[in-house]
């Protein structure tokens, strides 16, 4: 059963704003309306990060280490700023957050497929920084320091239950469903604002802004993602 400080936090990011709940807030501001074209993306999403398997946001707890260091990924198969396609892009942040995730103070980098024009680079930008409303803009509220956006050559790889996140020269992830009763996959929905497979890390390495991570055997997630303007 959800708790209630998680359902205000699901209903502030993703309820009211049409979209992935991270950890649970009391807060329940709405980021301002912006003058930004409507948007729409849609794809394949993949997360992973530091906490042990299975990771305490699951039960409303704080991050296994005290902190939390990981990327989201989105493979972004459809979508549109305005009359701009997005589609065939990747894009992936990478976070340090340093206690409960709802404290805020997030240390974010953000990436964007350099295969993206600059029309379609400047479109993805302005949706995952969270400029252009919708359920980037309520996750934004939580960053503190925000490095500029990066080119770079990602590639979001699946093969049956298996995922892989590559950002050249700065991050591999790999992470493969982990195993329920009978080898069934395990789907989590309380963490997500759609179900999301449970999955582990065999290596997650990651080095940029001043920040490196080297783990494995960790928490992860998989799962179809879509997200718009509102």
């Amino acid at each position: 059963m959800v708790s209630d400080a998680r359902r205000t936090f699901l209903e502030r990011l993703s309820g009211l704003l049409g979209s992935i709940a991270l950890s649970n807030t009391a807060c329940t501001a709405q980021p301002e309306k912006t003058n930004s074209p409507q948007w729409s993306v849609r794809g394949n999403f993949v997360e992973a990060c530091n906490c042990d398997l299975i990771c305490p946001c699951i039960v409303d707890n704080a991050p296994s280490a005290g902190f939390c260091s990981g990327l989201q990924a989105f493979q972004v198969e459809d979508g549109k700023f305005g009359d701009t396609p997005l589609g065939g892009a990747n894009v992936v942040i990478a976070a340090h957050i340093p206690g409960r995730p709802e404290k805020g103070n997030w240390k974010v980098g953000l990436y964007v497929d350099e295969r993206a024009n600059a029309q379609q680079h400047a479109s993805l930008v302005e949706i995952f920084s969270g400029k252009s409303g919708g359920y980037f803009a309520a996750l934004s509220s939580l960053y503190g320091e925000v490095f500029p956006p990066s080119k770079a050559r990602i590639e979001v790889l699946a093969e049956g239950k298996t995922r892989r996140v590559i950002v050249a020269g700065i991050l591999d992830a790999h992470v493969a469903a982990e195993k329920g009763y009978r080898g069934a996959e395990i789907i989590v929905n309380s963490i997500q604002a759609y179900p999301a497979v449970l999955a582990r890390s065999t290596k997650l390495v990651y080095n940029d802004h001043g920040m490196a991570w080297s783990f494995s055997g960790k928490n992860g997630f998989y799962s179809p993602f879509s997200h718009t303007s509102g």
